[in-house]
């Protein structure tokens, strides 16, 4: 497999301000005016169109390849209305060194602050990627636990939390190294090759991917195994044996941005299980995550002249767009300090920041 080296710095133009990423991810699709592909290329079989102007989905039935009409939002043409979800603030921490603070660097115009680069959620327990003071700090019922130090990353971008509670940190940016911190105490290490950049840590069952590169023929996004069976991988001898698309349990999800538009499919056992494809203004990252049931949702800001930047969740299946959501305005202090996070039990997570400190709320959408 010919991974290509193109990931390895991104320079988009979003609401007026360069963002420059250092990564694509498994579960974040970034989109900007030209194609970034993150996933196979399945032909729909439904198309949803979002008007951005009224904030309602339109939903259009088209022909499966068997010919059978697939329908759109829940088996029948229309369009979905979008229901509104009020997020509730699961935690909150203010600028500073002490131990319930989060670190922020630097200043000036948006984009030059550095500060938590990522979360991600294990149960009721929530892990927040401290870079700055070099720590992730462990949160459950809003307050700071523990904290894990993460003293050899220089610059860490992403962590995951293993089945086995090793917290994997990637710090390729800066050490050129995948980090591992054992419940025991443990450090574990694996080299980055230097033509490689990984990306967000995506954990399926009792094993960690990390999104590793685009495949130059099919363009599919490509994922290899970072930590299995209590070990971090040797990342150069998972190449050959790369996954195309990103491993879900009965499966593999792939999700393709466009224009603006933004493509999900579902493949497993040979077959299409569901794809469909969202046409909003797209202004931020894609999050998506296979729920219980097998439906997907995603989640996303959109931005229009009449809204500004709101955030919006779609779950979608086999019949198509199923739901939609409006989770509400969102003002953006800085733009590297956004992320979101799906959970499988239908729960949004999202991370923002402001001149006081960092907020994650969580927007229920069971």
């Amino acid at each position: 497999m010919n991974i290509s080296r193109a990931m390895s710095k991104t320079r988009v133009k979003l609401h007026g301000c360069w963002l420059e990423l250092a990564y694509l991810v498994c579960a974040l699709v970034l989109l900007a005016a030209t194609t970034i592909v993150v996933g196979c290329g399945t032909a729909p079989m439904g198309t949803e169109s979002l008007s951005t102007e009224t904030g309602e989905v339109q939903a259009t039935a088209t022909e499966s390849p068997s010919g059978q009409d697939t329908g759109s939002a829940g088996g029948s043409a229309g369009s979905v209305s979008p229901e509104t979800v009020e997020g509730q603030v699961v935690f909150q921490a203010a600028w500073g060194e002490e131990a319930d603070h989060v670190g922020l660097t630097g200043g000036g115009e948006k984009g030059e602050l550095r500060g938590p680069a990522s979360f991600t959620i294990d149960g009721e327990t929530l892990y927040v990627l401290d870079g700055v003071n070099r720590r992730v700090l462990i949160v459950k019922e809003g307050k700071v636990i523990n904290a894990v130090a993460i003293d050899e990353a220089s610059d860490p971008t992403d962590l995951a939390v293993a089945a086995d509670g090793t917290v994997i940190v990637d710090d390729s940016q800066g050490s050129r190294e995948v980090l591992g911190y054992t419940i025991d105490g443990r450090l574990l290490k694996t080299i980055v090759p230097e033509d490689l950049m990984p990306a967000i840590l995506w954990r399926e069952g009792e094993t960690v991917y990390s999104l590793m590169g685009v495949n130059e023929q099919t363009l599919q996004s490509s994922y290899v195994p970072i930590y299995q069976e209590g070990a971090l991988q040797n990342v150069a001898e998972q190449l050959d044996s790369a996954l195309d698309g990103c491993p879900v349990q009965n499966g593999a999800i792939h999700v393709a941005a466009e224009n603006g538009k933004v493509t999900v499919s579902k493949v497993g056992n040979g077959e299409t299980l569901l794809s469909v494809t969202l046409d909003p203004t797209v202004a931020s990252p894609v999050e998506f995550q296979e729920q219980v049931d097998g439906k997907v949702v995603l989640s996303f800001l959109t931005e229009s002249a009449e809204q500004g930047l709101q955030r919006k969740a779609w779950l979608v299946g086999r019949s198509g767009l199923e739901r939609s959501y409006d989770l509400g305005p969102e003002g953006i202090w800085s733009y590297e300090h956004v992320r979101s996070r799906v959970t499988a039990d239908g729960s949004v997570y999202v991370m923002t920041t402001d001149s006081g400190g960092l907020t994650i709320k969580r927007f229920d959408l069971s």
